[in-house]
């Protein structure tokens, strides 16, 4: 017996397999490659030769370039056009700008006084 929706289309239905079935149990052993350390220890050189070596893979050229680059040509706009910053017209711009005012800035003299994280 088929169950219908209103719209006449067939009813979806959920079964379960039967009970000897429902529980399964599936062992999956870790990978192990060759470049792993034998005592099973990641120390901080290995995230420093990891970072290393992603910097390098930024940098090498992994696919030729399909298309040579060129400049692209300047565009020339309309004086008709208006070109008004973007958001001058919004209703929040001047509740942001007095937010701003009221929030001390951080001013750093050198480099070193920088935090390492905001």
């Amino acid at each position: 017996e088929e169950r219908l929706t209103k719209n006449g289309k067939k009813r979806k239905t959920v079964t379960w397999p039967p009970e000897s079935l429902l529980e399964k149990v599936r062992y999956i052993d870790k990978a192990v490659y060759d470049d792993d350390p034998t005592d099973g220890s990641y120390g901080a050189h290995s995230i420093r030769d990891l970072e290393r070596a992603e910097g390098a893979a930024m940098h090498s050229t992994v696919f030729e370039e399909s298309i040579d680059f060129y400049e692209p040509q300047p565009i020339e706009f309309p004086e008709t056009i208006d070109a008004s910053p973007r958001g001058s017209q919004s209703q929040e711009k001047d509740a942001q700008e007095e937010r701003e005012r009221g929030t001390l800035g951080a001013l750093y003299l050198t480099a070193a006084q920088i935090p390492d994280s905001p």
